[in-house]
């Protein structure tokens, strides 16, 4: 179960139990700041392995026992929204995709999918 923390840094704290007893199993320090009532996206991997995404950057942590490793994810133009993965390397993400055609008019915001094959580390939106 993730915990989002507002602490400085934020952070997700991942605690597993069963029926009336969870210990921490693991925290991901965050970067930036998130806001309250902002939480940070967590899925799980087929392998039990645990992706969290950033909330402000497209950079994500993989947790994988007591080993954790951090990158900025390729190709994803923004933090996803939402991620879901089918193996342990082959997962979809959801991200909003925003740009202005002229400074702060002609604005446009579209929600794309993308795919990867490698786990998370690089990514191309879905055909």
């Amino acid at each position: 179960m993730p915990v989002t923390t507002h602490g400085r840094p934020p952070g997700v704290e991942l605690y597993g139990g069963s029926g009336a007893t969870f210990r921490r199993l693991a925290r991901v320090a965050l970067a930036g700041d998130f806001g309250a009532g902002t939480t940070a996206v967590v899925t799980p991997r087929p392998d039990g392995s645990v992706v969290v995404a950033e909330a402000t950057t497209p950079r994500l942590h993989i947790v994988d026992g007591d080993a954790q490793r951090s990158f900025v994810a390729s190709g994803l133009p923004a933090p996803p929204l939402a991620l879901t993965f089918v193996t342990p390397t082959m997962g979809l993400a959801q991200v909003d995709v925003a740009g202005c055609a002229r400074a702060k008019t002609g604005c446009t915001s579209r929600r794309e999918v993308f795919t990867t094959a490698d786990g998370g580390a690089s990514w191309t939106p879905a055909p």
